[in-house]
């Protein structure tokens, strides 16, 4: 028998993976556009972040809006230019987190285009604010936006083959296991930490569950684009894939991430 990923590592690494794709979003998207543009930070939370631009105009919000998902994508793209480049002899769990990491940014950044497109809320509404005729805008973010994350989503699965194999339909079973588990683990813990927050659960629905839940969506759909006509099992012998193994410094180290992700970070960093 083959041996088999070890589930709780791996629900290890997503929790990681959805704390840190918040902090590149909120802290060093948001935060970081917020210092550039002059503005004062205010609040950092795991779910939003506080700007006051004081003063400086419509441009400046804008810029800050948009702030979060560029830093999404950006680190999407360098953590899955990474992975690409990386051994397929190098250590599986280190190899899958990148992969993961980069999954969960990509997803986030792609999905919000749509997301503010067909609600007109979030970030994008804002960026998109005041410029006419409005429906053309928001039609244009959301089907761009629903394109962007299709392809996107294809391709990191595509991407994923390493762990996987060519095989079917045991390559899709593979996908659907590694990725159902990280869905679950890291929308768990954005709402956790989501239910912390004092401006109470409407920004729970509008930004944790939307980002968590919906723009990760890839990861509970994506692997039904792995089904096919059944192959020959030898195209890639189970026997020869990475294992994902049982990591206990990375349960624990993800284990402290994610009790300060939920009390410190879902309830929010005050800076004035």
């Amino acid at each position: 028998m083959p041996a088999r990923n070890d589930w709780v590592t791996i629900a290890a690494v997503a929790a990681l993976s959805y704390a840190l794709a918040s902090v590149v979003h909120e802290g060093l998207g948001h935060g970081g556009a917020c210092l550039i543009v002059g503005g004062i930070p205010r609040e950092l939370s795991s779910m939003d972040f506080d700007c006051d631009p004081h003063g400086l105009g419509a441009a400046a919000e804008k810029m800050v809006a948009a702030g979060g998902t560029i830093a999404n994508l950006m680190f999407g793209l360098g953590a899955l230019a990474l992975y690409r480049r990386t051994p397929a002899t190098s250590s599986p769990l280190g190899r899958f987190s990148v992969w993961l990491f980069a999954a969960v940014n990509l997803m986030q950044g792609t999905g919000y285009f749509l997301f503010s497109g067909v609600g007109g809320i979030g970030d994008w509404a804002v960026v998109i604010d005041g410029l006419e005729p409005s429906w053309l805008w928001r039609g244009v973010l959301a089907l761009s936006g629903a394109a962007l994350y299709f392809v996107t989503t294809l391709y990191l699965f595509n991407a994923l083959g390493p762990f996987i194999g060519a095989a079917r339909p045991e390559r899709y079973r593979r996908a659907l296991g590694l990725a159902t588990v990280s869905y679950i683990a890291g929308g768990a813990l954005s709402l956790l930490a989501g239910f912390r927050n004092p401006a109470g659960l409407a920004l729970v629905a509008i930004s944790g569950a939307a980002a968590s839940l919906g723009g990760t969506s890839g990861l509970a759909w994506g692997p039904q684009m792995l089904r096919g006509a059944p192959t020959a099992l030898v195209d890639s012998p189970a026997n020869d894939l990475p294992v994902i193994a049982r990591s206990w410094p990375v349960i624990a180290i993800a284990g402290a991430a994610s009790v300060v992700f939920i009390l410190i970070l879902g309830h929010g960093v005050h800076f004035h």
